[in-house]
Order: C-alpha cells, then structure tokens, then sequence
C-alpha cells in the first residue's frame, strides 16, 4: 500500500503544471551622486536616513577639505562604498568590526 502512494504521488506531481513564478530579483541599485563631508576625517556619514560608520575609519586617501564629490553605490542592505574621481574609497556599513563611534559634531 505504501509502495502505491509513493508511486501515485510521484505521477501526480510529474503531471502537474510546471509554470512557477520565479522569485522576483531584489532590485538594482545603481550609483548616486554623493557629497561626503570631509572636514573632521571620515568617521560616519548619513545616507538615506540611516548612519553608517566607515570601516576602516580615516580610510587612507588625500580627501579634499571639507567636503568630496563623488557617488555612492550600495552593496547590500547595511553596505555602502563612497568614491570619488580622485580614487579615493571609503566603506561604510551600519555594523563597523570596531566598536561604533558617537556621532559628534564638527566645528
């Protein structure tokens, strides 16, 4: 008997209609514009109302003062990666592998 449902659920589920949906892709991002502030080093920034912390902080570079133009591309959900014509890059993310930094001001 049991040989005989396995075999009839077999049958049934080969016959069945094949046409599933497939899962819809997550969107693209594509690359924006971006202004980051520069001016008391590149700890932190705000895009999209949410703050991400630069990991690593102070990434090497020659960052112009007080403030760089280039484009932000977002790499996933808690990644973001500004850079700038000059080459410089920073990473950003909303989980750094150092204990966050408080957000302060900057004269």
């Amino acid at each position: 008997m049991r040989v005989l449902v396995a075999v009839l659920t077999l049958v049934i589920f080969s016959c069945s209609d094949k046409s599933v949906t497939p899962p819809t892709p997550l969107p693209i991002r594509t690359t924006e514009p971006y202004v980051l502030l520069t001016h008391c080093g590149i700890d932190y920034t705000r895009f999209e109302g949410r703050w991400y912390y630069a990991d690593p902080p102070n990434p090497a570079g020659r960052w112009p003062n007080p403030e760089d133009a280039g484009t932000i591309t977002v790499v996933d959900n808690d990644t973001i990666v500004f850079t700038d014509p000059a080459g410089n890059r920073a990473r950003f993310t909303t989980h750094p592998s150092y204990p966050t930094p408080s957000i302060a001001g900057c004269d």
